[in-house]
């Protein structure tokens, strides 16, 4: 099959910045929530959400033997919202003996930290998205 050289070439910038601008995003999202002492005024349910939704999304983009270059990033999107999760629930991992204890930080999450009056509350956001499924 012959391919135009400059639909390549275009293909192949396009898909370099893509990368470039996910590297950025990732290096942001990581700087962010290394600074974060707290959880002021962040909802934990959209944090597991988020979690939740790029492994799935991973592990379909993995069973349907998509390119690497979009498994890639969705690999490490998905690794950086487990550690996330992990940040903001103040999960501490200790491997005994080949098996992980996890151990949670202080009390219940939801009640660890104060909360900010919000004009919407994440519960009438999740109640939302899931009476639109």
């Amino acid at each position: 099959v012959d391919t135009n050289l400059y639909f390549l070439a275009l293909t192949f910038f396009v898909a370099a910045f893509h990368l470039l601008f996910d590297f950025l995003a990732f290096k942001n999202d990581i700087s962010f929530w290394k600074q974060k002492k707290s959880m002021v005024g962040m909802s934990s349910k959209a944090v597991l959400w988020r979690c939740f939704s790029t492994i799935v999304i991973f592990l379909y983009l993995f069973d349907e033997q998509t390119s690497l270059l979009v498994l890639v990033p969705a690999g490490i999107g998905s690794i950086i919202e487990v550690w996330k999760v992990k940040k903001a629930f103040k999960i501490h991992v200790f491997w005994k003996g080949g098996r992980p204890t996890f151990l949670v930080g202080g009390k219940l999450p939801q009640l660890m930290f104060r909360k900010v009056h919000q004009k919407c509350s994440p519960d009438v956001f999740f109640r939302y998205c899931s009476k639109m499924l």
